[in-house]
């Protein structure tokens, strides 16, 4: 079963990701943000997340369908109110949002749109229109996740039943 889907998904993949972006260079530019912005997340240095929003900013205007560089620049925005980096951490998480409004408008069904408008909306406070904008069966999700699978911010780890204790018959 699995065989006669792998090539499927495939080229599910491929054709994805050549509707991702117009062009090579463009793809060029979301790469080097991307790099920007992992290695400001490993060095914890906020000159160079702005390096990343700037060259976020760059392949956007070299190619205005580019959800590879929305989605890092809506995380470099996110990562800049959770740190409070930069001059106004205060809107980067308006700025994030617009940059997930500008996503939804280019593809509002990618796994990438979906999965960080659920992160600002949850950010934001907003728990009841955060994460189930994902379109997943809520049968699929168990009642108690594992811990391996736990948000790091948890929405109410209260209201989660408590694990029993084994008992040794």
């Amino acid at each position: 079963m699995v065989a006669s889907i792998a090539p499927r998904i495939d080229l599910a993949e491929l054709a994805r990701s050549r509707c991702d972006t117009t062009g090579t260079h463009a793809r060029l530019l979301a790469w080097r943000a991307t790099g920007h912005f992992v290695d400001a997340l490993n060095a914890g240095n906020a000159a160079l997340m702005q390096q990343a929003i700037d060259a976020c900013e760059e392949a956007i205007i070299v190619d205005p369908a580019s959800l590879a560089a929305h989605n890092t620049l809506a995380l470099a925005h996110w990562m800049r109110h959770l740190y409070r980096w930069g001059d106004q951490p205060e809107g980067a998480l308006d700025r994030a949002w617009a940059v997930v409004e500008r996503m939804t408008a280019i593809n509002s069904q990618d796994e990438r749109t979906l999965t960080m408008r659920g992160l600002i909306r949850v950010t934001r406070g907003e728990y009841d229109g955060g994460l189930p904008t994902c379109d997943v069966p809520t049968r699929s999700i168990p009642t108690t996740p594992p811990p391996s699978l736990c948000w790091p911010l948890p929405r109410q780890p209260q209201a989660w039943p408590k694990r029993r204790k084994r008992t040794r018959s």
